[in-house]
């Protein structure tokens, strides 16, 4: 085992250090940024989200405000 770092101005350089990436790390970014779904949340739309490409959310929406059986 290591002896700890007293020295305040070392341990800052050790933090510094330590949160710099790497290399091998690589950066995520979403490939699409999220759009809310522009269907109205309301019985009927089910068409209409999946045109839109949201029938997930829409489904979840539906849930959450109709509960499971909607």
């Amino acid at each position: 085992m290591s002896e700890p770092i007293r020295d305040p101005e070392a341990v800052a350089k050790h933090r510094a250090d330590e949160a710099k990436p790497t290399g091998d790390e690589v950066e995520q970014t979403p490939a699409t940024a999220a759009r809310p779904c522009p269907v109205p949340v309301r019985p009927g739309y089910g068409q209409a989200a999946f045109k839109a490409g949201c029938e997930d959310e829409y489904i979840d929406r539906m849930r959450a405000r109709y509960g499971d059986e909607w």
